[in-house]
């Protein structure tokens, strides 16, 4: 629980749950965490952290405190008694951009992920913000910035691993860093998820997917397939350079030659 100064004791008050606009898919985050102990603990003892809400000419509406709120409707609707719960108006003149970035550097609830970070980060950048001002606001450097949103130019399919917890997106970072190509690293995590099946791994690790450094041949093909895209060349001679290229990777001469073999 967070400890409540005396300015947002002052400007505490008790609201009906019910009485509050309530959107889900405003929230930036996607791991709500064990919801379960949180209702458990709200059931018990009440909210104890307050929630934010803005005044809106249709009513109160809930800025900060999604987690909190979710549990105290879920309880609601399983016939549980929360009548009133603590809550605090944001400034006069607070926004969207306010709103993000309170998600980030707020200490209350449950940390955000890297990707929910980077979701927030994203959606700065479409509203004009540069790296270099983000980092400044969250005290950050640039290049961290960067880094988190390299995770937004994964694949849908990567992302959801990474919010399911099968992989750690420092990890995914470290890939994206390594081999440059998005659809490498998708058909890298992809494959190290499948191994998982049938072990007694709940997530993969850097050896199951075997990060290591880039050989000058990985760099020459990488930049190559970059510059056959600007130019337009076909997506199935695309598709050849990259198998050829992930044909390096083999372990043995006869591998290789039976690999590149299966391309030509």
């Amino acid at each position: 629980m967070t400890k409540i100064n005396d300015t947002t004791r002052r400007n505490m008050f008790f609201i009906d749950p019910r009485s509050i606009i309530f959107d889900p898919a405003e929230n930036p985050r996607v791991d709500y965490g064990n919801l379960k102990e949180l209702e458990a603990s709200i059931a018990q003892h009440g909210v104890k952290d307050p929630i934010s809400i803005k005044n809106t000419p249709e009513g109160p509406k809930l800025i900060h405190g999604f987690r909190r709120m979710t549990a105290t409707m879920n309880l609601l609707a399983r016939g549980e008694d929360v009548a009133r719960i603590p809550a605090i108006p944001v400034p006069k003149g607070y926004n969207e951009e306010d709103a993000l970035l309170d998600h980030i550097i707020r200490n209350t609830g449950k940390p955000l992920t890297a990707m929910e970070e980077a979701g927030i980060y994203k959606t700065m950048i479409g509203k004009g913000y540069k790296q270099t001002e983000i980092g400044k606001l969250v005290g950050k450097t640039q290049g961290a910035i960067s880094n988190i949103l390299k995770l937004t130019e994964t694949s849908k399919e990567v992302q959801n691993y990474i919010n399911d917890g099968l992989i750690a997106s420092s990890l995914v970072m470290k890939l994206v860093k390594t081999h440059k190509d998005q659809k490498i690293v998708e058909r890298i995590v992809i494959s190290a998820i499948e191994k998982l099946n049938g072990t007694k791994d709940k997530k993969v690790t850097e050896k199951t997917v075997m990060v290591k450094r880039v050989s000058k041949y990985h760099k020459l093909f990488t930049g190559s397939i970059e510059v056959m895209r600007s130019n337009k060349v076909s997506d199935s001679k695309i598709a050849k350079a990259e198998a050829i290229m992930e044909a390096l990777d083999a372990e043995t001469p006869e591998a290789l030659a039976d690999a590149i073999l299966a391309v030509l």
